[in-house]
């Protein structure tokens, strides 16, 4: 019984403690925002390739062989291990929620590793991005990857 009350303490001070980040933020979608992230970051936490795949919004930028490029599916999943490098993996994994930031590109997290927003599908027909609605059913993707450098993160040995 004690771990349940805990757990649920726990899981309300969690709730508390995002929509403090949010509120902060001022974005409608923010707490979309930081459950894609969660979903991000157990995908790439299992190594899930083709999810992590699935969940970016290509074509992609991001470092491959030293040089910063668009990439498409077939090249993240054949540059994986490159693209999501240790320093890049520990940035994201060892990041915290309390980090988010956003702007009018999206979100970022780990100084910038990712940065993720709201994509419509290719092909959908163009409309006003003043289209709340249409907006507000998006899904999330990541679009910019920024690895291959020093991370600042402290829980990967960054400053």
């Amino acid at each position: 019984m004690r771990a349940l009350v805990g757990l649920i303490a726990c899981l309300l001070s969690a709730c508390a403690w995002a929509q403090d980040v949010c509120r902060q933020i001022g974005a409608d979608d923010c707490r979309d925002s930081i459950a894609f992230l969660h979903e991000f970051r157990a995908a790439l936490e299992k190594n899930d390739k083709v999810a992590v795949a699935l969940m970016l919004d290509y074509p992609v930028r991001a470092t491959v062989k030293g040089k910063s490029k668009l990439v498409s599916r077939q090249g993240l999943l054949e540059h994986f291990d490159e693209i999501f490098d240790p320093a890049t993996r520990c940035a994201i994994l060892k990041s915290e929620d309390k980090d988010l930031f956003h702007n009018w590109q999206g979100y970022m997290i780990a100084d910038g590793r990712i940065w993720w927003d709201k994509r419509a599908p290719k092909g959908t027909p163009k409309v006003k991005l003043a289209d709340a609605e249409f907006v507000r059913l998006l899904p999330f993707h990541v679009i910019t990857i920024n690895n291959g450098g020093p991370t600042t993160v402290a829980a990967c040995g960054g400053k």
